[in-house]
């Protein structure tokens, strides 16, 4: 499974973070998500 398989299954689980307590209080999704390159999308 390339990195877009493994992508979309993360987002599909809700996007959860591995170690949560280490999730920086202002991380947004979406803004995670717009700033990955086109060609990566």
């Amino acid at each position: 499974m390339g990195v877009r398989g493994h992508r979309g299954y993360w987002l599909g689980q809700g996007a959860p973070w591995a170690a949560p307590s280490e999730r920086p209080e202002d991380w947004d999704l979406l803004t995670q998500i717009e700033n990955i390159p086109t060609e990566w999308r």
